[in-house]
Order: C-alpha cells, then sequence, then structure tokens
C-alpha cells in the first residue's frame, strides 16, 4: 500500500466526520460492536491474599525434592558451574570488537526552537511556536504560583488532578465530559516546579493547564481551558469521593512498578526543600497522604468541608504575578490559534503585588524501612550534592553513568540478582542517587553502593569506560522530542531562566569530564560524606532482626 497515504489523517477524519452526520451512528456502531457482539467473555478474578505464602512454600518444596535426588557428584558439578558462572561475570570483555560511536561524533552545537514573544498586558506574555503538528493545536497556560499556606500546598496536586475531571460551573462532570469530547483530544491541569540553577534552595513553579485539539476546535479548547481554570466545581461529592479512590488504587499499584523511584524520592527528602516537596506529594508520604485523605471521606460530611478547601484554592491560585500563555501550531494554523488564545484570556490580569511561592523547609535526614505491599526490595541510597549550574554537576552524571556501567550493573543485577540497579544525578535537588529495582537482597545492595565508591577511587580506569559514560549522558541531555515538544521545552526553558548557552556549556563540560574529575567529585561529595538511604520491601521483612537492629525509622502503607 502506499505508506504516505497511510499517514495522511485527513481523509480518514472527513470520511468520519460524515459518519457523524447520522446522529446514531455511534450507538449503531456501539451496538454492532459490543453490546450485539456474541464473541465475549467475562472473566472475573479474586485476589488471594494467601497467594505468595503458597508459592513459596511450593518453591520450597520443589527445591528440597530436587535437593533429594543430587549426589555428590551432581553436587559438586553445580558447585563448578557456580564458580564458573562467577568467573565469567567477572571477565571484561574486549568492546573493541564491536561498532561503537565515538565523541567525536556528537553535535559539535545545540539547536533550539524558536518561540516568539508577545506582551499582552502587564504580567501577561504569549509565546508562539511553529511545528510540524498534522494540523493540532497545542495550548498551555502558565500561572506563576502565588503563596500558599500548608495546607494549600499539600491539597494543590490533589486539586489538578481532579480539576479537569469535575464539573465546571453549574454542569456536571457528565457535561462537561461530552463538552471535553467535542472540543479537545486532551486537557489536563499540573504543577511545574524547578530550582534555580545555583541554588537548590531556591525554587519556583507554575500552575500549568494544558490541551490539544484540531485546529477547527480551538475556539472551544481555549474556552474550556478558562472555565477549567476559573470555575472547575468541586461539589458533586460522590464524583470527587470516587476520583480520589481511583487515584489512591493507581498510586498504590505503582508501588510494584516505580518503587525504586519511590525508593529515591525518599532518600533525597531531606536534601533539598524542593526533594521534600516531591516525596510528600508524587512519594511514598503523598501515597500515604493520599490515602489519609480518602479515609477521612468515609466521615459523614467532610466531603464539604474537602470542596470548599478545593475552591478556596482554585482561586487562589488566580491571583498571580505573572501569566505565560503558549502556542504551537502549524504555518498554517498558528496566527489564528495564537490570536484566540489571546483573545480569550484578555480578561485575566496579573498582579505584581502577589506574594511569589516559595518553600524552605527541609526535612531530617534519617534512614528509613518502607513496608510496602511488594514481594522484592527497592533500595536507594542518596547524598546531597551541588545545583545544576554547578561547575561539578557534570562531573557527578557522568560518574554516575560510569558506576553504572562499570561496576553496578555487574553487582547488582548480574550477581544479585536484581532487576536493575544503577545510579544518577539530580541537579535539580542537589542529589546523587544510587538505586536498586526488584531486588532479593537490600542490606548487600548496600554494601554493594558503597563498595563502587571504592571501586572508582582505588581502581585503574581507561578510557573507552570514561567515553561509553559521556557518550551515555550526552544522549540524555541531547533527546529528540516531537517537533511540539521542542517548542514546549523551549518555552519551559525559558521560563526558568534556562538559555541556550546553559546548555552549550554543559553539554561542553560533559564531553571534556576526565577520570580524575570522576575521583575528585567521589572524594568531594559522596565517599565517606553524610548519606540517607531506604529500603522498601514487604511488611514480614521489615521487622525482620537484621533491618530492625539498624535502628532506622520504620513507616508502613501496606
Amino acid at each position: 500500500g502506499d505508506a504516505v497515504a497511510a499517514l495522511d489523517l485527513g481523509p480518514a477524519v472527513e470520511r468520519l466526520r460524515s459518519r457523524l452526520s447520522d446522529p446514531n451512528y455511534i450507538q449503531k456502531r456501539l451496538r454492532a460492536l459490543v453490546i450485539d457482539n456474541p464473541h465475549r467473555v467475562t472473566l472475573v478474578v479474586a485476589p488471594d491474599p494467601g497467594l505468595d505464602e503458597v508459592r513459596k512454600a511450593r518453591e520450597a518444596k520443589r527445591l528440597s525434592a530436587m535437593r533429594d535426588t543430587l549426589d555428590e557428584t551432581a553436587l559438586a558439578n553445580l558447585r563448578k558451574l557456580a564458580q564458573d558462572l562467577e568467573t565469567r561475570q567477572a571477565q571484561i570483555d574486549d568492546a573493541s570488537i564491536l561498532p561503537k560511536v565515538d565523541i567525536d561524533d556528537i553535535p559539535k552545537d545545540l539547536a533550539q526552537a524558536a518561540l516568539e514573544a508577545t506582551v499582552v498586558a502587564p504580567g501577561t506574555y504569549h509565546y508562539m511556536g511553529k511545528a510540524g503538528t498534522n494540523g493540532l493545536v497545542y495550548q498551555q497556560v502558565a500561572l506563576a504560583l502565588p503563596a500558599l499556606v500548608p495546607e494549600q500546598q499539600t491539597l494543590l496536586p490533589l486539586m489538578c488532578a481532579v480539576a479537569s475531571e469535575v464539573g465546571i460551573g453549574e454542569a456536571s462532570y457528565l457535561d462537561i465530559q461530552d463538552r471535553q469530547s467535542a472540543s479537545v483530544g486532551s486537557l489536563s491541569m499540573s504543577v511545574s516546579t524547578r530550582a534555580s540553577r545555583d541554588n537548590v534552595d531556591d525554587a519556583s513553579g507554575f500552575l500549568i493547564v494544558s490541551s490539544k485539539a484540531l485546529a477547527n476546535r480551538m475556539t472551544a479548547q481555549s474556552s474550556l481551558m478558562l472555565d477549567t481554570l476559573t470555575s472547575a466545581s468541586f461539589t458533586e461529592g460522590d464524583r470527587i469521593k470516587e476520583l480520589i479512590s481511583q487515584m489512591r488504587a493507581r498510586r498504590d499499584q505503582s508501588i510494584s512498578g516505580a518503587g525504586h523511584s519511590l525508593a529515591m524520592t525518599a532518600a533525597c527528602a531531606s536534601m533539598s526543600p524542593l526533594a521534600g516537596l516531591y516525596h510528600s506529594q508524587s512519594g511514598l508520604e503523598g501515597i500515604a497522604q493520599l490515602r489519609a485523605i480518602d479515609d477521612q471521606l468515609r466521615v459523614p460530611n467532610d466531603i464539604d468541608s474537602l470542596a470548599e478547601r478545593l475552591t478556596l484554592l482554585r482561586d487562589r491560585m488566580l491571583s498571580t504575578s505573572r501569566i505565560n500563555l503558549l502556542t504551537v501550531a502549524d504555518s498554517n494554523n498558528l496566527e489564528n490559534a495564537s490570536q484566540t488564545l489571546r483573545n480569550t484570556f484578555s480578561g485575566a490580569a496579573a498582579d505584581s503585588s502577589v506574594g511569589s511561592w516559595s518553600i524552605t523547609e527541609k526535612s531530617s535526614l534519617e534512614n528509613q524501612i518502607w513496608a510496602v505491599n511488594t514481594q522484592v526490595n527497592f533500595c536507594a541510597k542518596a547524598y546531597p550534592t551541588v545545583p545544576s549550574g554547578h561547575p561539578d554537576a557534570p562531573a557527578l552524571s557522568v560518574l554516575a553513568a560510569y558506576l553504572r556501567n562499570g561496576y553496578l550493573h555487574r553487582c547488582i543485577r548480574e550477581q544479585g540478582g536484581a532487576y536493575g540497579g544503577g545510579a544518577s544525578h539530580d541537579g535539580n535537588i542537589g542529589a546523587f542517587r544510587f538505586f536498586s529495582y526488584r531486588d532479593p537482597r537490600n542490606l548487600e545492595t548496600l554494601n554493594d553502593f558503597d563498595a563502587s565508591l571504592d571501586w572508582i577511587l582505588t581502581s585503574e580506569h581507561d578510557a573507552s569506560a570514561l567515553e561509553e559514560a559521556i557518550l551515555s549522558v550526552i544522549s540524555s541531555v541531547d533527546k529528540p522530542a516531537s517537533p511540539a515538544g521542542e517548542v514546549k521545552k523551549a518555552f519551559y526553558d525559558g521560563l526558568y531562566g534556562r538559555t541556550l548557552e546553559h546548555n552549550r556549556e554543559l553539554r561542553e563540560s560533559i564531553i571534556s569530564t576526565t577520570v580524575d574529575d570522576l575521583k575528585r567529585v567521589t572524594e568531594t561529595y559522596l565517599s565517606g560524606k553524610a548519606s540517607c538511604s531506604v529500603i522498601l520491601t514487604d511488611a514480614k521483612t521489615a521487622v525482620s532482626k537484621p533491618l530492625t537492629e539498624l535502628g532506622w525509622t520504620y513507616r508502613d502503607i501496606v
């Protein structure tokens, strides 16, 4: 077939639009494909709370039966195979026989999407960027966060999560779902925060309303964004309860898949105010708080109190010192879409006297054991380091890749049996993090983290391994996005004062990193320095003797 024609969605959309002239078209298709479709199966699955213990007992019985059938010759053979495996895992392969990319292949310069800025009114700015969007229009509104009290800060993620899922004004959430379906392809509200390049204790943030829609829906798209921002209704109590219960279920289920991220977030919580905020909102502490809110809503009339607090917070968000509008579209639609967004938000006014958002509180540094619903371990260890603009930040990023490739992968995954393990440096919160993913071990893995630092300081390191680490970091920095994504990235870089020259300096510093730099930053920030360790494990292991003897803080969200 014609591959180009298959990528052209215009004719297909027109055919669908023509068929939709029949008001019963969707109903007919639903009846034919779903309701009257005899080819279906109903499957009901009930969880077995004792399944894990049954599996462990079955495995122990199977291994015991296998052991009983082995004679001394077979046992000796198994020991030899284990020794051979250990030898093979410690062997250094000759990577030079493989094709590879060299540092010389790294592009010499960066390109950045062009943005055209317009001052709409004092404190209100509009940015527009041209990109190939296949007839879609992307619109975003970014309001500078105002000063918030702690309770409002706690409720902010919840308000963002439900704002696009509830009613607007007097319209119910079902009416608004119909309006969304007719207007946009997606609509969301979120919060974006980032620390200063020079100081992790100095952070700024924005409330973001984002949407995409077909070009012929741009007016309805902008209107829906404004109404969601200003008039989202939190008065439908049953709907709010349902949404929070769904959020709780998703967050609970995310632990087994993202346990390493949650462990790292907890380990970094004391490194900066922003790190503590992430832990309290999207980390394990955030999951615990969401559970508490969900449980509290079972109390009669408490949903009314929550609705009132969410409404006050929504109105508080409208008191902002700066309004930033962004339009991304192709050349045929950019001007019209930009004008539509400006017209829609012409009544919004920024107030320079509004206090700026800030966070200053840091949590105390404490090692923790979290009992969660899991059958494996997730381990993390973090060290306070430097902000993204510090001269040592690039070397720390390269060090993380070097440790992962040269030591951690072998010890934690190949020999330790974890699904994954590694290290990373986050200049946004000023932290160097080790982690393991779905790990059968815990304390042994923490020892491997420490041993990796001894390895970097005492071993000889070749240039090819360093080059591999540099290429890994550069590939992350230069990771391409979609055409619209490149424009959005330029927009947010501008909001947070990141310039193209900053990115160029970062790339140059990464490329020029030496082994001596790796050893220097290891001695300066990591080896023998203050750190925080976190283990996520099952409830039984969490109270086992080896872990309880550590004297670490115990938490659970089982």
